[in-house]
């Protein structure tokens, strides 16, 4: 919320609701767990910069603004993928000494 007031100078009740998605994408992209237990303050800050960095770039190589929410989604659906799958092949190799 700070951050926001800081960028926009207001701080509305509904000025940040646009903004809830992206929160929790950057929480999972800097590596905490939506089931809980694992996960880091520095990574979900560091996931916010490069979800942040992800937005400044495509404005500086002049792509549409419309196409932002397309490549920041692409980046969560890879982030979430690898960490799914390490997950799974941990459940797999558990399951063989079960």
């Amino acid at each position: 919320f700070l951050t926001f007031f800081t960028y926009t100078g207001e701080a509305a009740y509904a000025s940040g609701n646009a903004y809830t998605l992206f929160s929790i994408a950057a929480v999972v992209l800097g590596g905490v767990s939506l089931f809980g237990g694992k996960g880091s303050a520095i990574g979900a800050i560091f996931g916010a910069l490069a979800f942040r960095t992800i937005g400044d770039l495509l404005f500086v190589f002049d792509f549409d603004p419309l196409w932002q929410p397309l490549f920041q989604g692409v980046i969560l659906l890879i982030a979430v993928s690898l960490g799914a799958f390490a997950l799974f092949r941990v459940r797999n190799r558990l399951e063989w000494f079960l």
